[in-house]
């Protein structure tokens, strides 16, 4: 059982969420997109709420990251 203090993240603050993991690794989005293959504007997109990123782009934002999904889908 997850712990009460623990929920989801909304798709709202999805975004927000990426945002903050990539800076407390002190990485750019540029640095962050080109280990992704993708555009900066792409993964741009991701941390403004406009796009979601895909089950691939997450699998290796995880692994990028060294986080699991908990840390990027839970608070």
């Amino acid at each position: 059982m997850k712990d009460m203090k623990e929920r989801l993240i909304s798709a709202e603050a999805f975004g927000a969420h990426l945002k903050k993991l990539r800076q407390l690794r002190q990485l750019s989005r540029r640095e962050v997109a080109g280990q992704l293959g993708i555009s900066e504007s792409a993964y741009a997109s991701w941390e403004q709420g406009r796009r979601d990123p895909g089950i691939a782009d997450l699998l290796k934002l995880m692994s990028m990251l060294k986080i699991d999904p908990r840390e990027l889908f839970w608070k």
